[in-house]
């Protein structure tokens, strides 16, 4: 045999480790890429050793300042890594080139002489450099999604360290590293050359290629939507994929939502409930029963006298204690077990039961079939107030009350999405199932609600969507 794991908690705990590993095969990846780069661009151990050294201690220190605040990372956060060293990079490559025009400039200088000169000339260049990087970032504070907002204020702390450590490890390592001697100067102008060759003799077609290209963005952006599924982070041949799979395939889906409905007013939950006390109370009566009729106004003196003296009679009789059922009897049947909220919960589970992006649907109407093919009838008005009362307490943990609060008056029905299900658009099938519950049931909105991991997926999901437009 084979076991799969799947589901929300899995989901959950194998994020974790993915990020995890991210954090180490990503960020060696970077490293070595910016290695190769920069030994093709400079052909020089030492604009190498200077940069990638400027990029690893800021990282670390940053780690370090994480670590120490208890600062923790998320999935959206954890990429402040990757992003760190790029701009860290791009402040000691500014140095690394400042160095080199002073270099070949002033040869009669000193290594430290010329470093100085170097991080004086690019201080404030530099410096407004990285604080419109910062502004950008802290831009995502109005985000409204703290991971979000974490990675902007990690990335903020970042360039302070960046800029920090660059200023101070990127003088003394080149004072320190000996200089391997008179080179010729390197042809860094070929390439640039070529591109102002372009431009001035194909000017024309440079401007109808960037036409293009805006029109092409321009349609790209028209088409973006905010969709993406979970099983999408894995790989087909991972454990929690093919978990996963299975469970939409064969089980009924993977991402929980819930639909949450609200009794009626007051004045019409009453009302419902006391017709069902009646129809309870009084089916079983004839209506030619003369005795089933009011009070005919008739004196009872004995049973007066008796009434009188019912406390007296009863106070030395050891079984004669006051047992009272008035908080059985007298309490409201719910709504939700009268036939009319009965039939509510069987429109809503049907509606929801229909889309073909939903799995699985239970609620209390599950519950309702169930004893209907149990009486082999559809179930009254009195065996729905005796489900809620008298069934097993066993019975009711599984068919009741995961569905059904009694202290709130509400009522629960559940489904998973289909999570593998190439068509699922999430915040479109939450707006039509919405739209459409209420336009079939003629329910005001205040009595229904969706929450779920589904909802908050789909929330993270509009805001990411929203605030890259908003921090633009």
């Amino acid at each position: 045999s084979r076991i799969l794991v799947g589901g929300v908690p899995m989901i959950a705990a194998d994020m974790l480790d993915f990020v995890q590993d991210d954090l180490v095969t990503f960020g060696t990846s970077i490293i070595l890429v910016m290695v190769a780069m920069l030994a093709l661009i400079f052909r020089d151990y030492r604009w190498v050793l200077v940069p990638i050294s400027v990029c690893t201690l800021s990282a670390l220190l940053m780690l370090g300042i994480l670590g120490y605040t208890d600062w923790r990372m998320t999935v959206i956060s954890s990429n402040f890594v990757a992003v760190l060293l790029v701009v860290a990079l791009a402040l000691a490559i500014h140095l690394v080139v400042r160095y080199r025009e002073l270099e070949a400039k002033e040869p009669d200088l000193g290594r430290a002489e010329r470093a100085v000169m170097a991080a004086k000339l690019m201080f404030v260049p530099c410096f407004y450099t990285a604080v419109t990087t910062m502004v950008a970032f802290t831009s995502l504070v109005v985000a409204g999604i703290k991971p979000v907002i974490d990675f902007g204020w990690m990335m903020t702390a970042g360039i302070v360290v960046a800029f920090a450590v660059s200023f101070t490890l990127v003088p003394a390592l080149i004072a320190l590293l000996p200089d391997p001697g008179a080179k010729g100067a390197s042809d860094t102008l070929s390439m640039t050359r070529w591109f102002a060759t372009v431009v001035e003799r194909f000017g024309g077609a440079v401007l109808a290629v960037t036409a293009a290209l805006v029109l092409l963005v321009a349609l790209g952006l028209s088409r973006l939507q905010v969709e993406n599924r979970f099983i999408d982070y894995f790989k087909d041949t991972t454990e929690i994929y093919q978990g996963m799979e299975l469970l939409d395939s064969r089980l009924g889906g993977t991402i929980p939502l819930d639909i949450i409905l609200y009794p009626p007013s007051e004045s019409g939950l009453e009302a419902g409930a006391s017709e069902a006390v009646e129809v309870a109370n009084f089916e079983g009566v004839s209506a030619d029963d003369s005795f089933a009729g009011g009070d005919e106004g008739f004196d009872d003196d004995f049973g007066e006298g008796f009434a009188g003296d019912e406390e007296e009679l009863w106070d030395d009789d050891p079984f004669g204690e006051d047992v009272s059922f008035a908080d059985e009897n007298s309490a409201e049947i719910g709504y939700w077990f009268t036939l009319e909220g009965r039939d509510l919960v069987d429109q809503i589970h049907n509606i929801v039961d229909a889309r073909p992006e939903s799995g699985k649907v239970l609620s209390l109407s599950t519950g309702f079939s169930v004893m209907d093919r149990l009486y082999d009838d559809k179930l009254g008005g009195v065996e729905l107030a005796l489900i809620e009362r008298s069934l097993p307490s066993d019975v009711a943990e599984v068919l009741i009350e995961p569905y059904y609060d009694p202290v709130e008056q509400q009522a629960r029905i559940t489904v998973r999405g289909m999570e593998t299900s190439k068509t699922l658009r999430r915040a479109e099938y939450l707006e039509s199932l919405y739209a459409q519950i209420l336009a079939d049931t003629g329910l005001d909105e205040t009595r229904v609600k969706f929450t779920g991991l589904l909802v908050l997926y789909n929330n993270v999901l509009q805001s990411l969507y929203a605030w890259q437009i908003l921090t633009l």
